[in-house]
């Protein structure tokens, strides 16, 4: 039961800093590298204490250069964030943040993307052998 409330907390703590974190990228920060920057999950670790806050970037550039300015300026960005945080997260710590690029969502596209062309050869196949 115990580990019930645990994770339940925890999940709680994740989902209010994932609002957090998401409204001061949009209304607070203005950092360029910071265009096109989504969060897409938190995970908080059992006892509060550390964070990793996962983002994505869309937008033209949206490739490995792209990843690396957002990451850094997520990092430059990381205690103003972290003061936001502390004032409206209602916990005895504040978690200490740490910002990595979510790759499940390019795994997802490259998933799709041999999907799409798997699809398309195989009707090539399915028309050839009528």
């Amino acid at each position: 039961m115990d580990d019930y409330n645990d994770f339940d907390r925890t999940d709680r703590v994740s989902q209010k800093l994932h609002e957090i974190v998401a409204q001061i990228l949009l209304r607070d920060l203005r950092d360029p590298g910071l265009e096109g920057v989504e969060i897409t999950d938190v995970e908080v670790s059992p006892d509060i204490k550390h964070a990793t806050v996962y983002f994505v970037t869309f937008g033209d550039d949206d490739g490995e250069e792209a990843q690396r300015r957002a990451k850094a300026a997520l990092d430059r960005a990381k205690g103003y964030i972290k003061r936001e945080v502390a004032q409206e997260l209602d916990t005895k710590y504040t978690p200490d943040l740490a910002f990595e690029y979510d790759e499940s969502i390019e795994r997802g596209r490259r998933i799709e993307t041999l999907l799409a062309q798997e699809a398309k050869s195989g009707d090539g196949e399915d028309s050839d052998t009528e």
